[in-house]
């Protein structure tokens, strides 16, 4: 994810974490890492994820730099063709 952060940013993508779980995720995340390079937000009533249809994780809502979302994946491996077929650069 921090490659992709770091291949867009100038084309205005951001990543934001959702976690459910936020003592076991976020104490996961942050033990492997001095620090996530993104904004990590806590759902511990999982308002968030049910208001955005999140049912399984990971999930990656893709949100150009409009606000508009343009697409969903459940693969890390998809976000990137999806960029860049949003950004016209296949």
């Amino acid at each position: 994810m921090g490659e992709l952060k770091k291949n867009y940013a100038k084309q205005g993508f951001e990543i934001v974490g959702i976690a459910l779980d936020q003592k076991k995720t976020l104490q996961k995340f942050f033990s492997k890492r001095a620090a996530l390079p993104w904004l990590n937000i806590i759902d511990s009533d999982g308002a968030i994820s049910e208001r955005l249809k999140i049912t399984q994780f990971p999930t990656y809502l893709l949100i150009d730099k409009n606000g508009t979302h343009f697409a969903t994946t459940t693969k890390s491996e998809e976000i990137n063709a999806l960029i860049k077929e949003k950004l016209n650069t296949k």
